[in-house]
């Protein structure tokens, strides 16, 4: 059996994520909100250092989290690239790159 990449068809457009171009652009954009937020916890554990206590923990938790989130989305974001550059190779849409 074959698998297909399926890029285009009545429905991909209204869908959120109907395009590999679509699934990239969210997660180019979710990258960036999370790296701003990630910044905003690292100034916000700046300003508690010194400081015990459940909120410097529970930053330290937040922190050490968008890191995991900002790995796992620079993976999927490179991904997605090379799935758009799978699909130029397979004789996809070549305006898709």
């Amino acid at each position: 059996m074959e698998a297909q990449i399926r890029t285009t068809g009545p429905d991909a457009a209204s869908r959120p994520f109907g395009t590999i171009e679509a699934s990239h652009e969210f997660v180019v954009q979710l990258l960036e909100e999370v790296e701003e937020t990630a910044t905003a916890v690292g100034e916000d554990l700046q300003r508690t250092r010194g400081a015990a206590g459940r909120e410097r923990e529970a930053l330290q938790l937040a922190a050490y989290k968008l890191e995991q989130l900002r790995f796992h989305l620079t993976a999927s974001r490179r991904r997605l690239g090379e799935l758009r550059a799978l699909r130029l190779i397979l004789g996809g849409d070549a305006s898709a790159a």
